[in-house]
């Protein structure tokens, strides 16, 4: 079996993801464009939205290869020592739920969870793999 073991989703949220990216600066709106089109979605974002987009051309470019399956990497907030979310720091956000949801979709998207050790509450890992962080 081949797997690529890490694979970002992206997304602005467009489709309800819960999904955002971060365009604050000018670096920021400079390179999005050019990410996007490296990307394969610069034209298909503009109608569909980043979220959209985004997976066809994800699921287009594991059905061309020789892949069988790819670890799909949800992406949360940074936080510091002491559990505080950093939220101003973080330059996107994939919610475990989107990422979970997107397993759904394709049988190839393995969802891996992201879970900074820092707030975990819980000694369940049902309760946590489903908790959304509260910033």
């Amino acid at each position: 079996m081949r797997i690529d073991g890490h694979v970002h989703f992206v997304g602005d949220g467009s489709n309800g993801s819960g999904c955002w990216l971060r365009s604050s600066t000018l670096l920021d709106r400079i390179v999005e464009p050019i990410v996007k089109v490296q990307a394969g979605i610069s034209k298909s974002s503009r109608q569909l939205g980043i979220d959209q987009a985004y997976e066809q051309r994800l699921i287009g470019l594991i059905d061309d290869s020789s892949l069988d399956s790819v670890l799909l990497l949800a992406m949360d907030y940074p936080y510091d020592e002491d559990g505080n979310c950093l939220k101003e720091k973080a330059k996107f956000y994939v919610p475990n739920d989107h990422v979970l949801g997107l397993k759904n979709m394709l049988r190839s998207f393995l969802p891996a969870l992201s879970i900074q050790p820092v707030r975990m509450r819980s000694k369940n890992w049902n309760d946590v793999q489903k908790k959304e962080p509260k910033c």
